[in-house]
């Protein structure tokens, strides 16, 4: 899976866009890039959200820069609206 430069710097790419959305009741802007496989949350919002779960182990995301960034934790069928 990669992010973008664009992305990291809160740019938006052409194969993404930014929309005001809800997760269990926080107001956040997401930003939808469709060349993305996989969704993830800032680790300071997930300190705020119910149902946070350890990961068995720490997973890497590799960005498109080469860059790396840590996944340590999930949060099963968590949901947005918009």
């Amino acid at each position: 899976m990669a992010i973008s430069c664009p992305t990291l710097s809160g740019g938006v790419s052409a194969m993404a866009f930014q929309l005001q959305a809800w997760i269990q009741g926080k107001e956040v802007l997401m930003l939808v890039d469709s060349g993305s496989s996989t969704s993830f949350i800032n680790s300071s919002l997930s300190t705020f959200l119910e149902g946070v779960e350890p990961l068995p182990k720490i997973y890497k995301v590799c960005l498109a820069d080469g860059g790396e960034l840590s996944c340590s934790a999930m949060i099963p069928q968590c949901s947005w609206c918009s």
